[in-house]
């Protein structure tokens, strides 16, 4: 019994710590994805006059969206990604430079991409660095351990009716391997069953390439 609350407890903790880690996972990426929303809707504040730059920061903030969809999260996939500093985040940083307040409006837009590019850093290495975090090994051996004592425990454990033990046996393994199984895949949050796709960032190239196309 002793063993058992046990177990109960540390899976309960690092199951609750798995699904609160994909959950924040994926309130990054929306983040994200709405940053470089805002980004795109803010250069329509600009005039005409600066045609060329805006297309220019558009251009840029397409190769962003591109080396996140195509690029990182191939290496998030493998938990290889580094959150260093983006040149393609460097890029979009640097047309936006060249952005000119000739008006109230510009002004107002311009203050709020710059913050907007700000809280877009944030967010990049938030979801790098969430993308990286895993279940220790040594827990997941652990657990795996556990999970052996707990059904030798109930095989030699003496039942009267055969079937009973059986079913409580045969009960116990199936739910310790659903867990088990749960966990990996939390572990993996891009790949199994429980994913974080990204479809949000595809969806972006679709809505800025044809404003670059436009224009």
């Amino acid at each position: 019994s002793v063993f058992g609350v046990l177990y109960a407890i540390i899976i309960g903790f690092i199951l609750i710590s798995e699904l609160d880690k994909f959950d924040s996972l994926s309130e990054a990426i929306d983040t994200e994805v709405n940053e470089i929303q805002n980004v795109r809707v803010l250069l329509k504040y600009f005039s005409d006059s600066q045609k060329e730059v805006i297309n220019s920061v558009r251009k840029a903030l397409l190769s962003y969206v591109n080396s996140i969809h195509s690029i990182e999260w191939e290496k998030m996939m493998k938990k290889v990604s580094l959150p260093e500093f983006s040149s393609e985040l460097e890029n979009v940083i640097g047309s936006v430079s060249h952005l000119k307040s000739e008006d109230e409006n510009d002004s107002i837009a311009l203050t709020s991409i710059i913050n907007t590019l700000s809280g877009l850093t944030d967010c990049r290495t938030k979801r790098i660095y969430l993308s990286n975090e895993e279940i220790p090994p040594p827990i997941m051996k652990l657990l795996i351990f556990m999970s052996i004592i707990l059904v030798s425990g109930f095989i030699i454990m003496g039942v009267q009716n055969f079937w009973i033990h059986i079913f409580m046996v045969w009960s116990l393994s199936t739910t310790l391997q659903l867990i088990i199984n749960l966990l990996t895949d939390l572990n993996s949050p891009f790949n199994g069953i429980w994913i974080v796709e990204n479809t949000h960032y595809i969806g972006i190239v679709g809505s800025i390439d044809s404003k670059i196309t436009n224009e």
